[in-house]
């Protein structure tokens, strides 16, 4: 089984949290006739000067799922979803070098879904054709006068949440901001900001690297109605350094 994105693993556990305050039970019993949820939506990361991006498929059920099956109504692609939560998840997430310049264009795509009880359905999901572009930092420095990592950026039109994660050299999370309301572009960071990891504080020189996410959703916001990630993830900052002696 292909190794999954961890990052995306956590995003869709906490937004559920955070915006369903819910169960999945409940969410898929008021959803007539249906067992199981798709939904396909597109991530853009910068590189560069350009942005690049490609289509994630997701599917749900509060059911056990044998085996989902993606695919377009031209059926000119179909691709097998894998495990990611057991059985009640699945997904296909793309590796970063398969992302291209080109827009996905919209379309509605179908999940064919076969449940551990031997019963199957279709659903359906449509992308929409409305994207957000990755957030541009402003500013992404150690600032002494008071003592805090700044990081602040443009905001995003169209834009609903943003996110903001450090890795350090090891590639582990050691911080995140969880979801940051559209109307927020700043966050200041010292020992004291809660969305440390235990154990992984940095000390004094560590080069942190920082991935900025901004979120859009479609008609309703939930786990299951994502419309795009757009990821800068291209900078780095040392932390308790001024920026002229990193």
């Amino acid at each position: 089984m292909r190794k999954f994105d961890m990052n995306l693993k956590l995003f869709v556990i906490f937004i559920f949290a955070v915006f369903i305050g819910s169960s999945c039970s409940e969410y898929m019993e008021n959803e007539e006739q249906s067992k199981a949820k798709g939904d396909v939506f597109v991530r853009a990361y910068k590189e560069g000067d350009t942005i690049v991006y490609n289509r994630l498929y997701y599917a749900y059920s509060n059911y056990e799922m044998k085996s989902v099956t993606v695919s377009d109504f031209e059926n000119e692609m179909s691709i097998e979803l894998d495990t990611i939560a057991y059985k009640y998840t699945y997904a296909h997430i793309p590796a970063r070098e398969t992302y291209t310049n080109e827009q996905p264009e919209s379309g509605n795509y179908l999940f064919d879904v076969a449940f551990e009880d031997g019963t199957s359905e279709l659903v359906e999901d449509y992308l929409e054709p409305g994207y957000v572009m990755p957030a541009e930092f402003t500013t992404l420095q150690w600032d002494t006068a008071s003592n805090k990592l700044v990081v602040e950026w443009d905001k995003v039109e169209n834009a609903d949440y943003y996110g903001l994660v450090l890795k350090n050299d090891n590639e582990e999370v050691i911080y995140d901001s969880g979801i940051i309301n559209n109307i927020y572009n700043r966050v200041s960071l010292n020992n004291y900001t809660p969305g440390w990891k235990d154990g992984l504080f940095p000390e004094t020189g560590d080069s942190l690297k920082v991935i900025h996410t901004t979120y859009r959703f479609e008609y309703q916001i939930s786990t299951y109605d994502l419309q795009c990630l757009a990821v800068n993830d291209v900078n780095k900052v040392a932390w308790g350094t001024p920026k002229e002696n990193e």
